[in-house]
């Protein structure tokens, strides 16, 4: 495991991206879990942006590890033996200008972070 960062609002802008961008990677998050409901009622309610919602909520996420590809499945199984529900939902690249980009689950906006 080369990262793991607890997700909490602001989460993945404020600790994930601060931290890769100073490595100068980049992440496409394109498989996230979905927000909890109230979490979609709110952004609704107050008809915010998919990039505001994932400021301010971890957008359902407790925590995203980076970890090499070959080691992705040996996570996963790990995870599940301590009840923890784990998946691999993105890539780690090395770009010319660090980005993460996320595929919303809110409403399906490209939501992009950069430095």
């Amino acid at each position: 495991m080369h990262l793991i960062t607890h997700i909490s609002g602001g989460g993945i802008d404020l600790k994930f991206a601060d931290v890769i961008f100073s490595f100068g990677l980049s992440a496409e998050l394109t498989d996230l879990w979905n927000p909890p409901e109230i979490m979609q009622q709110v952004v609704t309610w107050r008809g915010m942006s998919d990039q505001e919602a994932y400021k301010v909520f971890n957008g359902g996420q407790g925590a995203l590890a980076v970890i090499d590809a070959a080691d992705v499945k040996k996570f996963i199984r790990l995870a599940e033996q301590f009840n923890i529900e784990a998946k691999a939902c993105g890539t780690i690249t090395k770009e010319s200008s660090p980005r993460v980009t996320i595929n919303s689950k809110f409403n399906g906006e490209k939501v992009i972070f950069t430095p």
